[in-house]
């Protein structure tokens, strides 16, 4: 439908989609294939977060347009999970007469619900999702206890059995992740760039540091996007991303979130591996 709608207000012009990396990059590759008229897509990669959850509001840009767009309408995808209320009213400014908001919200990864609510004079049309596209059958069947909404059935391969390695303090569960992703990297074989090590907030990491338990085993944050390493970052910041394999470390400052729980369970497409408090997460 919305591509549709971008195909009738765009007929007979040319377009260029720009997909802001990486959230928004199957979001943008739906509009861009729903379109019904002459297109380009390119990337753009931005940051305005540096090491922290929220945005400073100041925004670097890593990877500039690759094209010369002078002349196209450009139409920007991005995702706005930390959307700020202020920022409706910019865009209702920047809106032509007669043009139109369509908002897509998902209640269950409500991980940034101190800082966004909805308008109370937009109407809501529940759109249900059937589909879980991202997660083995296996993975699903566990995010699932921790999902509310309409019923969702996965379509993946059965995959192999989730890991619950249990841990006590946030020192014991870093120790352990340690020596899973050594068998990981070792002997198991798996590239350090399809693990990803998702944690509740910085505070687990300020006490016990990466260098102690990953060793000589390289690490980055989830938009340091060149380096070959590990993806160590919280729950919230990895929002919109999946990776291979994930590892969900379930400390005090985690357990109780529902919505960083689900978040963090779905992130994993083909391997997840939950340390520390599991009782609590394995319904």
């Amino acid at each position: 439908e919305l591509g549709q709608q971008i195909t009738k207000d765009y007929e007979g012009k040319e377009v260029y989609v720009l997909p802001l990396l990486r959230g928004s990059f199957v979001f943008g590759a739906d509009i861009f294939k729903a379109l019904d008229l002459k297109a380009k897509v390119g990337f753009m990669t931005t940051s305005s977060y540096g090491h922290s959850e929220v945005s400073s509001g100041t925004v670097t840009i890593v990877n500039d347009i690759p094209d010369n767009i002078e002349g196209l309408d450009v139409i920007i995808v991005d995702e706005g999970q930390d959307f700020m209320p202020y920022w409706l009213s910019a865009l209702g400014i920047a809106l032509n007469s007669g043009g139109f908001f369509r908002i897509f919200y998902d209640s269950n990864q409500s991980v940034y619900d101190s800082i966004m609510t909805l308008p109370t004079d937009i109407q809501l049309l529940p759109i249900k999702l059937s589909l879980n596209m991202r997660n083995t059958r296996k993975i699903h069947t566990v995010v699932q206890a921790h999902y509310k909404g309409s019923a969702i059935s996965p379509i993946g391969p059965e995959g192999i059995d989730v890991e619950w390695i249990s841990g006590e303090s946030p020192k014991d569960v870093f120790s352990k992740i340690g020596e899973r992703i050594h068998h990981l990297v070792y002997d198991e074989r798996v590239k350090p760039s399809d693990i990803t090590i998702l944690i509740a907030s910085r505070q687990d990491i300020a006490e016990c540091s990466p260098n102690s338990f990953l060793k000589e085993i390289a690490y980055r944050s989830a938009d340091d996007y060149e380096k070959d390493a590990v993806t160590l970052d919280t729950v919230r910041r990895f929002k919109g991303l999946d990776s291979r394999v994930v590892i969900l470390a379930a400390t005090p400052n985690l357990i109780g979130d529902r919505e960083s729980i689900y978040v963090g369970l779905s992130r994993a497409r083909t391997h997840l591996i939950v340390v520390g408090k599991i009782s609590s997460i394995k319904i």
